[in-house]
C-alpha cells in the first residue's frame, strides 16, 4: 500500500492494522498526526514500513518489534518524543 505524498492527514484507521497479509506500508510525506496504534504490530507480512515526514507523535510502540519479516522501517521526520531507538528495538536493529 504506497500513498506517500499525498497530503493525506489525520490519524491511522484502525482498520489498517488488520490487513495481516500487507507486505509493503509507505505513507512518508503526508500530514498524519497523533500516535501510532500499538496494533500495526499485527501487521506480520510488513516487509517495508515507512513512516517518515508526517506529524506523528508519542512513543514508537514497543509491538512493532513483532514485525519479524521488516526489511526496512523509516520514521525520521517525526515528533516522536524519543530521540534515540527505544530499547526494545535493539535486538530487532541486529537482525536487520
Amino acid at each position: 500500500l504506497e500513498l506517500m505524498n499525498n497530503q493525506l492527514s489525520g490519524s491511522l484507521p484502525p482498520s489498517l492494522c488488520e490487513l495481516t497479509n500487507l507486505t509493503v506500508l509507505c505513507i512518508h510525506h503526508n500530514n498524519f498526526c497523533s500516535s501510532l496504534p500499538p496494533a500495526l504490530g499485527n501487521l506480520s507480512s510488513l516487509e517495508e514500513l515507512e513512516i517518515g515526514d508526517n506529524l506523528f507523535t508519542g512513543s514508537l510502540p514497543t509491538s512493532l518489534t513483532n514485525l519479524s519479516e521488516l526489511r526496512k522501517f523509516h520514521a525520521m521526520g517525526n515528533d516522536f518524543s524519543h530521540t534515540r531507538i527505544p530499547t526494545a528495538f535493539e535486538e530487532m536493529r541486529e537482525e536487520l
